[in-house]
């Protein structure tokens, strides 16, 4: 009597199964497929891979010259929207992005923006698989659409090389801004303010102030928007209202005490100094009188 155990059945391998080519037509076609798989092979292991199906889906709606409709995707593979848009793997046809500050319009952005608040509120991490195939645009291209145009504007190096050749050139910053990016542009004021910070513009501003130019010149003479450099003077002359004086301006001021020849109009005195009030500029002339 034999004791060898009994032999296992070969496992079938999938290429000599009867696996369709075509495009599965619906989700029942795909079970029909796989039940008759099981049938011929007991031993075939079938995986329902959802993206599979979904890709199919889109493949079949894209080659018939249609737009992909996510609702009859949806529908035809048995899942949600959001489950096909996240699962669909054929991106035959997207259309490419690059911002162009000639041509942008903040309408693609806008709907971008709409979808990831819908689908992907903070602190969810947007899906862009999900988004690409949303708005039919490489993956890539919406990950750039949405760096550019939501939230803070992110240094790159390639944003910097960009910015040191067209500053070289001698563009301005407003310039400069515009082009890197739509949303750098509108809030170019933290560009501003970056830059102030970096290059320690406070100081030099102190020495320009100092001088008696006027907030319109600094700003032009330091390539910053006037609304800006008007918020640092008037920063600079609060913190010199505190009663600190500075050589200039007590020069200034004793100068105008022997111009004046008895006439002491304050507020005439306050305006030519122009970081001092009135009052502060009668007390400080009686301190050092006394």
């Amino acid at each position: 009597m034999s004791s060898e155990a009994p032999q296992q059945p070969e496992p079938v391998p999938v290429a000599n199964q009867a696996v369709p080519t075509e495009p599965v037509d619906s989700l029942l076609e795909l079970r029909g497929v796989q039940l008759e798989m099981l049938r011929r092979a007991p031993n075939l292991i079938v995986y329902d891979d959802l993206h599979v199906r979904v890709s199919r889906e889109v493949q079949r709606q894209v080659e018939s010259g249609s737009d992909v409709n996510w609702a009859a995707v949806a529908e035809a593979v048995g899942a949600t929207v959001l489950e096909c848009l996240e699962n669909n793997t054929y991106d035959q046809g997207k259309r490419s992005w690059e911002y162009n500050f000639r041509e942008f319009t903040w309408d693609l952005p806008n709907r971008l923006r709409d979808f990831v608040s819908e689908h992907y509120p903070k602190p969810i991490q947007p899906n862009f698989t999900a988004v690409s195939n949303y708005m039919w645009i490489v993956k890539d291209d919406c990950i750039t659409m949405r760096r550019l145009t939501t939230g803070r504007f992110k240094w790159t190096q390639e944003m910097l090389a960009k910015a040191t050749r067209l500053k070289e050139k001698g563009r301005d910053n407003a310039f400069i801004a515009k082009r890197l990016s739509p949303q750098l542009y509108l809030a170019s004021h933290e560009f501003y303010k970056k830059k102030v910070m970096a290059l320690n513009y406070y100081n030099i501003i102190d020495g320009i102030i100092e001088r008696g130019e006027a907030a319109i010149n600094i700003a032009k003479e330091l390539d910053l928007p006037y609304h800006i450099v008007h918020q640092l003077v008037l920063k600079r002359q609060a913190k010199e209202h505190s009663g600190t004086w500075t050589k200039i301006e007590i020069k200034k001021l004793l100068d105008f005490v022997n111009s004046a020849k008895g006439r002491r109009d304050w507020k005439h005195c306050a305006s030519i100094i122009g970081t001092k009030s009135s009052s502060q500029c009668y007390s400080k002339w009686l301190h050092m009188r006394d």
